[in-house]
């Protein structure tokens, strides 16, 4: 049983009973936690006094109310609590006003309004006589040192009250939006509604996971087991021309049930593969092995060497190639002039062999070095232009 957040009476004109407030939603959100990358450590924020250049401690921190900038004045819990006014532990009903009549901007949070002991058979005769009229109970309550507006309406078997705005709490949207073009194409227009009305469906059909953190904790898993992902950039798409002939194609999408969007499931990230995983034979063996391997490799279908070549005559440079194939290099080290490649096993992700064949030409063609590197018997070999001809 969830706790009640709040305890207390409703009055309504001469009837009043007790009732308890229970939140109706829960904030599932991903929350990120800050640590020192060094030593992994979580952080402690300090309360810092600027002025005595020293952190305080809680009991010397008092509330205050700034007048003016840097000057304030200084309130005690208990006249705080006394400028309360009687409807801290009161929710008291002003009117009953037409529901359509309360801007969507003007809500808030809501919370689940229940009868508590000796207050159900009230709260049923509230419950019924507002289910039989579209018509909100608004009134006030003090939660947590701040006076709210409040609504109270039926929903499902039970009250729901919902935090309202107040009037200067709500700001005018033209503040920051204006639109210079109220009159639109008649065709356009006709589209426009016409792709809304294929679009028209209940709210029970929509997805309504939350594909973020379900992604985020998906990551958090594979990471905690070492694997490393590989991330896409998305970018959005905006229509900046062609508008009746995208709405026209929008129409056709929706007419078979097909949505930009996706169908909100959560994609497993690509995972880039271990180098152990991949080839375990070439790296942590002996130094003979290795160049044996990777050094002395023939490459029995010379057509395939041919085939290589032909694509790099559409690349004028190393760098314009590698670019253009970045799944080709993912976890190798490349220097920053792009004139030296370096294999180590224990940064670089394990290639098949083919795709290892195939850098090596790349290299050869452009004239680019490669550095052969072992953790195991911590040598660096460097490879020069003819060796790596050896590879072919």
């Amino acid at each position: 049983m969830p706790r009640a957040i709040w305890t207390g009476v409703m009055q309504f004109v001469l009837i009043s009973f007790p009732v308890k407030l229970y939140k109706a939603t829960d904030d599932k959100g991903i929350s990120f936690k800050t640590f020192h990358s060094i030593c992994g450590s979580s952080i402690r924020l300090k309360k810092w006094c600027e002025a005595c250049g020293k952190e305080i401690l809680p009991d010397e921190i008092d509330k205050g109310y700034e007048i003016a900038k840097g000057q304030f004045v200084a309130f005690k819990e208990e006249e705080i609590e006394n400028a309360l006014p009687e409807s801290s532990k009161i929710i008291k009903i002003e009117k009953a006003v037409p529901a359509d009549e309360i801007p969507l901007i003007t809500y808030e949070d809501s919370y689940f309004l229940v009868p508590d002991k000796g207050g159900d058979h009230v709260y049923a005769l509230l419950f019924n006589a507002l289910s039989m009229k579209p018509k909100v109970l608004i009134g006030r309550v003090v939660i947590r040192n701040k006076e709210h507006l409040v609504a109270i309406r039926p929903y499902s078997d039970g009250l729901l009250l919902s935090m309202l705005h107040f009037a200067d709490e709500v700001r005018d949207i033209n503040e920051v939006v204006v639109i210079k073009e109220k009159k639109v194409d008649q065709k356009e227009l006709d589209l426009a509604t016409n792709l809304l009305d294929h679009l028209t469906g209940s709210f029970k059909d929509i997805n309504q996971r939350d594909i973020f953190r379900e992604y985020i904790e998906t990551m958090a898993e594979m990471k905690a087991q070492g694997q490393v992902i590989t991330i896409e950039e998305k970018r959005p798409v905006i229509t900046t021309g062609g508008l009746i002939e995208a709405l026209q194609k929008s129409i056709e999408l929706s007419k078979a049930g097909i949505t930009i969007a996706g169908t909100g499931e959560v994609k497993k990230p690509e995972l880039v593969i271990p180098i152990k995983q991949q080839l375990d034979q070439l790296y942590g063996v002996t130094e003979d092995e290795i160049n044996k391997i990777i050094l002395e490799q023939t490459i029995e279908d010379t057509q395939e060497r041919v085939d290589i070549l032909k694509e790099l005559t559409g690349y004028k440079s190393f760098e314009e190639y590698m670019k253009g194939h970045p799944k080709e290099f993912e976890g190798i080290d490349v220097s920053y002039d792009f004139r030296l490649i370096t294999i180590s096993d224990d940064t670089y992700p394990r290639i098949n062999l083919p795709i290892l064949k195939k850098i090596g030409v790349v290299a050869d063609h452009f004239g680019v070095l490669i550095y052969v590197k072992s953790s195991k018997k911590q040598v660096a070999r460097k490879v020069e232009d003819d060796d790596i001809l050896k590879l072919f």
